[in-house]
């Protein structure tokens, strides 16, 4: 991914660690040169990359959201439309369903 300027943060959770590790190990050699802000393209070629491992896309995405944000100078929040806005559709990538 290009992040010259930016630091891309996320967390994952602890107990998937060795998986979230091999998972991102398949998925690295194909996000190598994406755009970070390009948040949809980076999904779509982790889909096509490795089907499952949702939590593992999980902490990719997030980092996007994070690197697009500080791209445009913007909170990860304001690009989703504002903290006090009625939520907007949302692909929950590390959940089998919303609760």
């Amino acid at each position: 991914m290009v992040t010259e300027r930016l630091s891309p943060w996320a967390t994952y959770q602890p107990q998937h660690a060795l998986g979230a590790r091999a998972a991102l190990a398949e998925l690295a050699p194909h996000l190598v040169g994406l755009d970070p802000t390009a948040v949809g393209r980076v999904g779509a070629v982790m889909d096509a990359a490795l089907m499952g491992h949702r939590y593992a896309k999980a902490a990719v995405d997030v980092a996007c959201w994070d690197a697009t944000g500080k791209a445009y100078g913007v909170r990860v929040c304001d690009l989703l439309g504002g903290c006090c806005a009625r939520a907007g559709a949302v692909l929950p990538w590390g959940a089998d369903r919303l609760t």
